[in-house]
């Protein structure tokens, strides 16, 4: 168990996902002496909308939702133990409070649901605008739901990985994480043409040195090298199918990416679609900009 003591921010609205993110947020704090914060953000009404809502209306719903808050802990607490807060906060803009406060209460985390949209009956991929915001300009990881929380203590923790610097930021979180679960890290990296050794061999080099490195932190770990089928020819459906026929990876870690011109972070499109499609937890971590492997947070 880590000995450090993790405050784990958990955006709440009430929705399904985020009763999923609170679970999951309790069983990182089980594991870590933690504490969970869950956050209610009310998005102010602006311009004629806002003349709809009288001061008295805004008391009334704001008390109705602390009461609700509370509730919540309160039954939480008695079927956890862990250490509850809660706070009600208005603002303009939901993800940039979420983003404020997380810094501000120095969370080591955000869990939050990811979104879910329905077309005519049929479930579509989406990951909410609320939580997309969240994910690019979050400083500290966001682990994000769209299933309920498993059974299963953390088997299996998944890292895709290449020969980018920033994927390589990952191994550091993911040695955290796999510490406080008692879980094995699978080093995964997708092969687009075995014949081709100028691909082939630095890949391999540096999968054997990031295996190395993880068993030097004391985790196990395995790598493998998944090559590409006429089925899934581009890294989010290859990582997919790699899941599902593991069927022991419990959460994926993954990078946001930073464009070079621009202090904004901004989620690219292989890690929005593998958030959209992934039916495990996927942790978000933004890049560093530093060359090698992270040795400590």
């Amino acid at each position: 168990m880590s000995n450090f003591k993790y405050n784990i921010l958990v955006p709440m609205d009430f929705s399904e996902h985020a009763e999923f993110a609170l679970a999951q947020a309790i069983k990182v704090a089980k594991l870590t002496n933690g504490v969970v914060n869950v956050l209610y953000v009310h998005q102010d009404k602006k311009g004629v909308l806002s003349q709809l809502f009288s001061e008295k209306h805004t008391e009334l719903f704001d008390e109705a939702v602390k009461d609700k808050l509370q509730k919540l802990i309160d039954d939480k607490h008695d079927e956890s133990g862990i250490e509850f807060h809660y706070e009600l906060i208005h603002a303009t803009s939901v993800a940039t409070k979420i983003v404020d406060v997380a810094k501000e209460k120095k969370s080591a985390m955000i869990v939050m649901g990811k979104g879910r949209m329905y077309d005519e009956g049929v479930e579509r991929f989406v990951i909410g605008s609320v939580t997309s915001r969240v994910i690019r300009y979050s400083k500290v990881p966001v682990i994000t739901m769209g299933r309920p929380c498993s059974d299963n203590n953390c088997r299996n923790i998944m890292l895709p990985l290449d020969l980018t610097k920033d994927t390589r930021q990952k191994v550091s979180w993911g040695i955290q994480m796999a510490k406080i679960f008692g879980a094995r890290i699978k080093v995964v990296s997708a092969l687009w043409d075995s014949n081709k050794p100028e691909v082939v061999k630095p890949l391999k080099a540096q999968m054997k040195q990031v295996e190395n490195f993880i068993r030097e932190a004391g985790v196990d770990v395995d790598v493998k090298m998944v090559e590409a089928s006429d089925e899934a020819k581009s890294l989010v459906p290859i990582m997919m199918k790699h899941i599902e026929e593991s069927d022991d990876v419990d959460l994926a870690l993954i990078m946001t990416q930073q464009e070079n011109d621009f202090t904004s972070f901004f989620l690219g499109s292989t890690a929005t679609e593998f958030i959209r499609k992934s039916n495990i937890p996927v942790m978000s971590i933004v890049p560093r900009d530093i060359g090698n492997i992270v040795l400590g947070l």
